[in-house]
């Protein structure tokens, strides 16, 4: 299936590992014109090396999600260098796991600007681009926390609950645009991040790390993790021709662990 994505400019924040990079690699591969940024550069340069040995065409910028100065620079500097921005994805790393009593108020102002304010300052810079094209993709990294709260993540709770509500007054604001707006709810997908929590969960446990992720999948509706290809994939959709009429949603991607009937 052709996606229609060949040329497009789309613009992926903290996309050096994990989800973002398994996002721009595929908009990379779809033929789109790809931004990627995030604060460590060494990491960034090898998954701008990886994007170009695919046959991508690719910009690497070196930002931090937490300071809008940063975030401007990357929508201009790719609006810059090839003329628009077509496809905005909104992905930063997680708060650390607290619950409500644990939260301090330095905690909460860094967790809402890490996953909420950050959002409203990526799309801020480039829907104006969007508007003027009357074309415009918006795609938003959350969890599936927004359909089931997880215990401990207070902060993360919160702050992408908020994303969600963004999405539908971006949907509904934007739609005579031909600009959409959806969010990608992830579940239980393998990435360095990920590793490392298991890692620190079988310590915990006294388990070897295979036995420890063995047990979580066992209790997964499809016993396995889910991969950044796949979510990939699924942004590549979304953020194509075809899925045009698609704007508002918040869609899963986690092996059918959210129980939730909506």
């Amino acid at each position: 299936m052709d996606l229609g994505l060949k040329g497009k400019i789309a613009v992926v924040f903290a996309s050096s590992q994990g989800i973002g990079r398994g996002i721009a690699l595929r908009l990379a591969q779809e033929g789109a014109r790809v931004a990627i940024c995030a604060r460590g550069e060494q990491e960034l340069s090898k998954t701008e090396g990886d994007i170009r040995a695919a046959g991508g065409d690719v910009m690497a910028l070196t930002a931090d999600c937490l300071k809008y100065e940063d975030i401007k620079h990357v929508v201009k500097s790719t609006a810059e260098r090839w003329g628009t921005v077509h496809v905005l994805v909104t992905n930063a790393g997680g708060p650390p796991p607290v619950r409500f009593e644990g939260a301090t108020e330095e905690l909460w102002e860094m967790g809402l600007n890490l996953n909420l304010l950050s959002t409203i300052r990526m799309c801020r810079e480039a829907i104006p681009h969007m508007k003027a094209q009357k074309w415009g993709r918006i795609i938003h990294i959350t969890s599936t926390s927004v359909k089931e709260p997880f215990l401990d993540n207070v902060l993360s709770n919160v702050a992408r609950s908020g994303v969600m509500s963004l999405n539908k007054t971006l949907a509904l604001e934007y739609a005579p645009y031909n600009i959409t707006s959806n969010n990608i709810a992830i579940g239980s997908v393998w990435t360095a991040r990920s590793e490392k929590a298991s890692h620190r969960g079988a310590e915990r446990e006294g388990v070897s790390l295979e036995e420890y992720v063995s047990r979580w999948t066992a209790t997964l509706p499809a016993r396995r993790n889910g991969t950044t290809e796949e979510v990939g994939a699924l942004a590549a959709f979304l953020a194509s021709e075809q899925a045009g009429y698609i704007t508002g949603q918040n869609i899963s991607i986690d092996g059918g662990m959210t129980k939730g009937i909506f």
